[in-house]
């Protein structure tokens, strides 16, 4: 199967338009890969170990093919569509703030933070920039790339939009005299309705939901307790005790 990509016509008009124009261009874009990954069969690969591979993968549960049909098909209507408008309001607001103090014996402290607040039908965005500088004996440099959005911000495998709450830290970095001494990045939590989950470069590594906790790893701080039955603590080694009457 072969996907082909026709270049985007020129943009005219307001920005409004012109958004709105792009917008519709990326998304049947990612429509015609969508629909291209799913098509892949056995007989697509010339690697013999490949297609038996993919043979191998062969049928999938009702319950899936129930999800893929919603998602196939709207990406076949999107896809053959002979006409589409979209539309986009949003609300863009860029803040700035300012700090500098200086000591003729100690150094100099200089800080930047920059906000981006964009409002629109899919939710509220906010997201963060923060730079600061100390320079004397030593040189400190903290850079920090943050948001929150409150809003839309997945669609699980039925297609059903989920509506939440997002914290994320892309990137924060202290280099001291060049050298660095922090650094976090892809670092996300988020909350719906009916799970919590922590995300690390775009892996789910832990999440609640349907009253239950999964994690891939645990790190035992101090003590658990399991019911009133059992006491798992660290006190004098490793020790898991019977607590229940």
């Amino acid at each position: 199967m072969s996907v082909h990509f026709n270049p985007p016509s020129a943009l005219h008009g307001a920005e409004r338009d012109r958004i709105a124009n792009l917008y519709s261009y990326l998304h049947q874009m990612a429509e015609q890969l969508n629909v291209a990954l799913r098509s892949l069969n056995a007989d697509n690969f010339a690697d013999p170990d490949v297609r038996q591979l993919v043979s191998s993968a062969g049928s999938v549960s009702t319950v899936t093919q129930t999800q893929n049909g919603y998602n196939e098909l709207k990406s076949l209507i999107i896809l053959s569509a002979d006409a589409v408008q979209a539309s986009a309001d949003a609300l863009i607001l860029n803040l700035q703030s300012e700090y500098e103090a200086i000591s003729e014996t100690l150094g100099t402290f200089e800080e930047d933070i920059d906000a981006r607040i964009r409002l629109g039908a899919d939710g509220l965005l906010t997201e963060y920039n923060y730079h600061s500088m100390i320079t004397g004996a030593q040189e400190y440099i903290n850079e920090s790339n943050q948001y929150l959005k409150a809003g839309l911000l997945f669609f699980d495998d039925y297609g059903q939009p989920k509506y939440g709450f997002a914290v994320g830290d892309t990137l924060t970095t202290q280099t001291v005299d060049g050298v660095t001494t922090v650094l976090r990045q892809g670092l996300a939590a988020t909350f719906t309705a009916d799970r919590l989950s922590f995300w690390q470069n775009e892996v789910e590594v832990a999440w609640v939901s349907d009253n239950q906790l999964y994690i891939n790893e645990i790190a035992l701080v101090n003590k658990m307790t399991i019911g009133d039955k059992w006491l798992i603590s660290h006190d004098n080694g490793y020790t898991i005790k019977w607590i229940g009457a």
